[in-house]
């Protein structure tokens, strides 16, 4: 446990430095290569998932849901990004869920999601680090 919370706060380090996001700092196609994509995906924390899909008209939805359903209550803080773009944030006391218009999503597009929750206990959850890739 300890380990992953220091590989955390290092990826959390490593962030902030680069300004902008490890992906910036990799040409494209790399980053494509070792990104998966997110036709259908899930990105497993301890509490909860982030899930992203792509429809066929190039729509990506997205919902957050804890492991356990009444861990779901509590305000929830929401940031979405499109290559490190902040395309939608939401500030809601119930399971978030959206979804990207492909207007939002240039070709080769990287997607990521920050997530920050209080549960009804006072549990605090914090997004999995997450990037998907949409072609």
């Amino acid at each position: 446990m300890r380990l992953r919370l220091a590989v955390v706060a290092l990826f959390t380090v490593l962030i902030a430095i680069l300004g902008g996001g490890v992906a910036s700092a990799f040409p494209t196609d790399i980053r494509a290569s070792v990104v998966p994509q997110c036709t259908d995906i899930s990105f497993k924390g301890n509490t909860g998932q982030i899930n992203i899909r792509t429809s066929s008209n190039r729509f990506v939805a997205w919902n957050i849901a804890m492991f356990d359903s009444w861990a779901n209550d509590g305000p929830w803080t929401v940031h979405v990004y499109v290559n490190n773009r902040k395309v939608d944030a939401k500030k809601q006391d119930y399971q978030p869920h959206g979804s990207i218009n492909p207007r939002d999503l240039p070709a080769s597009s990287f997607v990521s999601i920050e997530a920050w929750h209080t549960d009804r206990f006072g549990g605090e959850h914090y997004f999995v680090p997450n990037q998907c890739y949409v072609p």
